[in-house]
């Protein structure tokens, strides 16, 4: 009885494990904080990269100590002399969202710029890839996997339950 009960637990847990996989599909990456110096030319600064195919999202984060302008640039991955291209940018202390890449084969940068030419700025950011939620047809594909494991861990069990019964 305390075998089934084992196994029992075994399958809630396997079922909690492949549920919590896709209620919480992206993996973010620990804040980054940056100091930004005061602008003396139109120079900004790049704090990530992505390469990344048409369609794919990108969640974005920022908190900074004053206003800053955010930039979301991309450059034709293929091609080191095509032209730099703004997609997305807003000036503000902070901000949250998402941005969508919009072509295959480009490199897009997130960068900052500080509008102030006498104080320095703190900007703590989070860039990260979302990535899509489990379908609901590959989530029932591992429930079915997880299932069958443990009918083969139920028998071999059974088994060898039975065989230390027959020598006793």
């Amino acid at each position: 009885m305390e075998t089934k009960r084992s196994l029992f637990k075994a399958a809630i847990s396997i079922i909690v494990l492949l549920t919590a996989m896709s209620l919480f599909p992206s993996h973010a990456l620990a804040d980054r904080t940056i100091t930004i110096p005061p602008r003396v030319d139109e120079q900004d600064l790049v704090v990530a990269n992505f390469t990344v195919g048409k369609g794919t999202e990108i969640a974005y984060s920022f908190n900074a100590s004053g206003v800053v302008e955010f930039l979301v640039m991309g450059r034709y991955t293929g091609d080191q002399l095509s032209p730099v291209v703004a997609f997305f940018s807003v000036t503000n202390a902070s901000a949250k969202g998402t941005f969508t890449a919009p072509f295959d084969g480009y490199t897009y940068s997130f960068r900052f710029k500080n509008p102030s030419i006498s104080s320095s700025l703190q900007v703590t950011y989070d860039f990260h890839e979302v990535k899509p939620p489990l379908s609901l047809r590959t989530l029932l594909s591992l429930v079915v996997i997880a299932s069958a494991i443990i009918a083969f861990a139920t028998i071999i069990l059974v088994t060898r339950l039975r065989k230390k019964r027959e020598s006793n």
